[in-house]
């Protein structure tokens, strides 16, 4: 069984499609000006579909202000917001996808004038 090169492309953009959304939210930094920023924290690149609620985050005034990365959804109210997910891996994978297509078709091209 021979697996045909667009079914590569498209394979190789979603598998990296998936890890780039989820590193995109646990390596989103976010910038606390105040503690009531702490209540509503946002995570994922570019529509975020992570939010986390860190009241109990005890920061003294004069730690502000901080950048703060995702914290463990174990101990954090965390939500998880699948469509936004779904939205945020279709556009990485897409382009992705794009970028493969076009750097093949640049290659077939100079091999046509070659």
């Amino acid at each position: 069984m021979k697996i045909s090169k667009g079914i590569i492309k498209i394979l190789i953009s979603l598998v990296a499609g998936m890890l780039l959304t989820f590193a995109s939210a646990i390596l989103t930094v976010e910038k606390i000006e105040d503690r009531d920023e702490l209540h509503h924290l946002q995570f994922g690149l570019p529509i975020p579909f992570v939010y986390q609620n860190n009241d109990w985050l005890e920061l003294p005034n004069s730690e502000l202000p901080k950048e703060v990365q995702m914290f463990s959804p174990t101990e954090t109210p965390t939500d998880f917001h699948l469509v936004f997910f779904l939205v945020d891996f279709l556009l990485i994978s897409g382009f992705i996808y794009l970028v493969i297509w076009g750097t093949s078709k640049l290659r077939h091209s100079r091999k046509v004038r070659e």
